[in-house]
């Protein structure tokens, strides 16, 4: 019986039989439940006790195989959480906290993450710094 029903396929694909085989990078982004990382660099570096000087800082996040970095978000002495867009400085002198977190597409929010530093740089104006 099979020697009559088989023949000779030729050139033909699994593609042909059966259709593509599905993306898994697509399926698994969909399914993703990784939050993404947030980095925060300054550009400077801190003066031996550990003191910035109105530091510039920039955030970057990484969301690795996942969906993708929806937003960064970020507040500087427990203000108002601000979506991030550039770089900014940290003025006035005394003692200063960033908090930081990251949202993909898919709705996953990072972990806050804060950073403490001590700031010596005097009081003026946010964009007289850049």
């Amino acid at each position: 019986m099979l020697g009559t029903t088989a023949g000779r396929r030729g050139e033909e694909t699994a593609d042909q039989h059966i259709g593509s085989l599905p993306d898994l990078r697509v399926g698994l982004k969909t399914i993703e439940v990784d939050p993404p990382e947030t980095t925060l660099t300054c550009n400077q570096r801190p003066w031996r006790t550990g003191a910035y000087v109105n530091p510039r800082v920039t955030l970057d996040a990484d969301d690795r195989w996942g969906s993708g970095v929806e937003r960064i978000e970020y507040r500087v002495d427990q203000d108002r959480w601000i979506t991030y867009e550039s770089p900014f400085c940290v003025v006035g002198q005394g003692e200063h906290r960033i908090d930081r977190r990251a949202v993909d597409r898919n709705g996953n929010v990072e972990d806050m993450e804060a950073v403490a530093f001590e700031n010596w740089g005097r009081n003026v104006a946010a964009g007289a710094a850049d």
